[in-house]
Order: structure tokens, then sequence, then C-alpha cells
């Protein structure tokens, strides 16, 4: 896939899997990249229960993987649908354009 010039593509961040408890959240850096990038998910919401991870702190089990491409598939899906609707709305007016009387 290339990425071409007129297409203006959109980037998103997502922030990572975290154990609950394993990490002391740096609520500036943070409250930093959150104004800086576009995040499609909370810190909160990707902060996982223990019994979700295998043997380490980035290492999900079959439930932790599960749920995180369930969230996954949750934060990503109205960016889809608003594309979709802009592209219909394009595809629309140029349709009118074409066939007005």
């Amino acid at each position: 896939m290339s990425l071409q010039k007129n297409k203006n593509p959109e980037f998103f961040f997502r922030f990572p899997v975290l154990m609950e408890n394993q990490f002391e959240l740096n609520k500036s850096k943070i409250l930093f990249l959150e104004k800086n990038l576009n995040f499609i998910n909370s810190v909160e919401s990707a902060i996982f229960e223990r019994n979700y991870f295998y043997d380490q702190w980035y290492h999900l089990n079959f439930y932790g993987a599960q749920q995180n491409s369930l969230n996954l598939i949750e934060e990503i899906t109205p960016f889809i649908e608003n594309k979709k609707q802009t592209n219909l709305s394009n595809n629309n007016m140029k349709l009118n354009f074409l066939f007005k009387q």
C-alpha cells in the first residue's frame, strides 16, 4: 500500500495493554501525548487485570488477546463508519452533479 499525497492519510495511536499495579503512570507525559497525538483509546482502557496475562506484563493469554482484539474493534469502528459515510456522501455529490437536470 502506498501513501498517495492527495489522500491525506490519518494516523492514530493506541496505548498498549498494561498489567494493573505494575506501573506508576506519569500523568503529565500521558496528558502531553493525548494532547499532541490522535489516540483511539485511553490509558485507563488499556489497563488489564493480572488474570489476562500469561507470564509477563506484556504477554497476554488467550482471553487477554481476545479482549484486546474486541477493544480494538470497538475503538476503530467509529473511524471506519465515519470514513464510509464520508465516501458515500462524496460519491452521492458526484452522482448528483453528473445527473443534475
